[in-house]
């Protein structure tokens, strides 16, 4: 059964693993969030200054997560209300 999303692999049959689109923008995202926080622990600022960045990059995190969880969750909603009304959709 082929996947539904898009896969990229290097084009040659060499037994390396494809991954999925969506797998790899996730990984993306992981790996430039660890960098930043990396940059921030290895830049030469005071502890002060530095619980501070840190507290505010965590802060927009949540708000960034928050704000997804609650796109993801009126997407499903409605997905789920035309799948079970679709008169109304």
């Amino acid at each position: 059964m082929a996947s539904q999303f898009p896969t990229y692999s290097n084009g040659a049959d060499s037994g390396a693993v494809e991954i999925p689109a969506a797998a790899g923008l996730a990984i993306l995202l992981v790996g430039a969030a660890l960098g930043a926080l990396a940059a921030l622990l290895l830049a030469p600022k005071s502890g002060r200054d530095l619980r501070a960045d840190v507290t505010a990059l965590a802060g927009d995190w949540k708000n960034q997560a928050a704000d997804r969880l609650a796109q993801g969750r009126e997407s499903l909603v409605n997905a789920v209300e035309s799948t079970t009304n679709p008169s109304n959709a």
